[in-house]
């Protein structure tokens, strides 16, 4: 069996985290992925690609017997980080990217991340994150993990 770690936080600056209720949650509502608000103040995964996304991430739920890889249920309340510049998580990536340390990061607008395009094919994107760690071919879910450093 492949090692679970037990946290997406790796080390953080002025982060911290907060809770709201997940709306709509499914089986990919897991730790690691990036999430905005509602209009109604609950979460989701963001839904957006390459748009303004705050670097929010689902934590691991603290109940003690869930890891990293344990989906909320829907209508529960959910931890999120609010991360800070220099933070470095765990963060989803969206399956099969090819990541290389130092890529440009974006949300795929499924709630991971996805290796951002050359500024000049899209002047408007939006960064979240610098990757850490070089992974070939990003597998799926569960080991869709990646080292990242926050924006």
């Amino acid at each position: 069996m492949a090692y679970i770690p037990k946290t997406i936080r790796l080390r953080q600056t002025r982060s911290y985290v907060d809770e709201a209720i997940i709306n709509n949650a499914s089986a990919s509502f897991v730790p690691g992925i990036l999430v905005e608000f509602t209009s109604t103040g609950e979460v989701v995964a963001h839904s957006s690609a390459d748009d303004n996304a705050r670097a929010m991430f689902l934590v691991e739920q603290d109940t003690g017997d869930q890891d990293i890889n344990t989906a909320y249920l829907a209508d529960s309340t959910a931890e999120y980080l609010v991360c800070n510049s220099g933070d470095r998580i765990l963060a989803r990536v969206a399956a099969a990217q090819a990541i290389t340390t130092g890529d440009f990061l974006s949300s795929a607008g499924d709630g991971t991340l996805k290796t951002a395009a050359a500024p000049a094919a899209n002047a408007t994107q939006n960064l979240v994150a610098v990757a850490k760690e070089t992974v070939g071919s990003v597998p799926a879910f569960p080991d869709n993990l990646v080292e990242v450093e926050i924006f």
